[in-house]
């Protein structure tokens, strides 16, 4: 009789223990649709290469009324190929994030999804987002001929007498523009600076000298410098 109840006991236990992990697992997020895409890297600022394959990124896809990432509801990691996918989804609205840190510059996507209404893999892109500091974005052109200008020298002033006088003596940081005209710089106080640009390379001797303020501790601040 002692070994019926124990039997008895162990069944109830179990079935009940059975049927409190199957709800566990189903909750608000379970049903039969899925996710899938790939992640994708495009570094605008530094690379003219184009989109780049985001091997072994991190992502998470989260309620759509939660702007924070960390309050995600499930989180993956992608393949070698960037290749990503989440099963076992409702038909109701969330959003996929993925971001990667690379020094002062944070790369990011946040886009909305129903898996309901997509029958596709999506293709996901993280930019570059100056959500940490803020970002001066400089690109340096001929002004005849509206060419990139390479190795042009840009040197960043605080002082607008300073750099009315100088050319680049008493600057706070020099810049030299890549094969692209690009060059650029993170942290700034908000205020104003002053920019003066040369490119001196055998007949060649133009420059320009502009300002641009910054008003926030975070966000792009971009200007184009047409040398002449």
């Amino acid at each position: 009789m002692l070994s019926i109840r124990i039997a008895i006991g162990v069944l109830i236990n179990t079935t009940l223990l059975s049927l409190h992990c199957g709800d566990s697992e189903k909750g608000d997020l379970y049903d039969d649709k899925k996710v899938s895409g790939t992640l994708f890297i495009n570094d605008t600022l530094r690379s003219m290469d184009g989109e780049k394959v985001y091997a072994k990124g991190s992502i998470r896809i989260t309620d759509s009324n939660s702007p924070n990432s960390l309050n995600f509801l499930y989180s993956s990691t992608a393949d070698n190929y960037g290749n990503f996918s989440f099963t076992n989804l409702t038909g109701l609205d969330y959003r996929l994030q993925s971001s990667l840190d690379s020094g002062d510059i944070t790369f990011a996507v946040d886009e909305p999804i129903n898996p309901a209404k997509v029958t596709t893999p999506q293709k996901l892109v993280l930019y570059p987002v100056a959500n940490k500091y803020n970002v001066l974005s400089v690109q340096a052109f001929d002004d005849a001929t509206k060419g990139a200008l390479f190795q042009a020298t840009v040197c960043l002033f605080s002082s607008r007498l300073l750099a009315q006088k100088n050319q680049c003596e008493g600057s706070f940081k020099t810049l030299t523009t890549d094969s692209h005209g690009r060059a650029y710089t993170t942290r700034l106080a908000p205020g104003w600076y002053y920019l003066n640009a040369t490119l001196k390379t055998g007949q060649i001797d133009i420059s320009i000298k502009d300002s641009i303020e910054i008003k926030k501790e975070t966000g792009f601040n971009h200007i184009k410098l047409y040398l002449k």
